[in-house]
């Protein structure tokens, strides 16, 4: 809420039409305050209306001196409090997301190394999805068999294998998108690698273009 408000201050200032000075308006007294439905506060009231709300401070002629924020409540400041932390929860996963894209930056010295060790996860979760899919055809069929058969050990062997079915077709599920985890992590580090190795190349020929820059003024000079 936005107050509009008098204040006492000395009478010299206040007859000569001059602004307030800020030091006296800040140790001044609240006399009148408006509020934002238009109505007026006068005396203790009017310091007590203007204490916690957002005011402007007018001298005699209605020249804006001062102003005054709403001060933070409880709640605001509490969310302030957690969107820091927040922030500096995401900077530390940051910090330590590029530290292991550095790490393993580090590992690899060849791109083709990296391609390796790529495909070869891929085949390895290729070949636990084919294990798990020649696990479920036999496990399926286990309860075709069982589901044609009556009584107690039947229906119960029929949840099991129920149960035996939806863990390896979730497990499946997983390593699938694993797969789609691995692509995207591997070919985000050959692209980090590709930009290294341009960085370096590039370095190198500056450092290799200055040398030669101070080799041919040495020449020169000696000549």
């Amino acid at each position: 809420m936005k107050k509009s408000l008098m204040m006492t201050a000395p009478a010299l200032a206040l007859l000569a039409g001059m602004l307030v000075p800020q030091h006296l308006v800040a140790g001044a007294r609240i006399t009148k305050c408006q509020d934002a439905d238009g109505k007026w506060h006068y005396g203790d009231a009017a310091a007590q209306e203007c204490e916690d709300s957002k005011w402007t401070a007018l001298n005699a002629r209605g020249v804006v001196v001062d102003e005054k924020d709403v001060p933070p409540t409880a709640a605001e400041l509490h969310a302030r409090k957690m969107a820091a932390a927040e922030e500096r929860r995401e900077q530390a996963r940051k910090a330590k997301e590029e530290a292991e894209w550095q790490r393993m930056l580090s590992v690899y010295d060849k791109e083709e190394f990296i391609i390796f060790a790529r495909d070869t996860r891929l085949e390895n979760l290729n070949a636990m999805i084919q294990v798990n899919h020649d696990l479920l055809k036999r496990l399926r069929e286990n309860l075709e068999a069982y589901q044609l058969r009556s009584g107690k050990k039947a229906e119960a062997e029929v949840i099991k294998l129920q149960e035996r079915i939806a863990g390896f077709e979730r497990d499946n599920v997983e390593k699938t998108a694993e797969k789609g985890r691995v692509v995207a992590t591997y070919n985000e580090l050959l692209r980090r690698f590709r930009e290294a190795k341009k960085q370096i190349a590039a370095k190198e020929a500056a450092q290799e273009t200055a040398q030669e820059a101070t080799q041919e003024a040495t020449q020169e000079a000696a000549q």
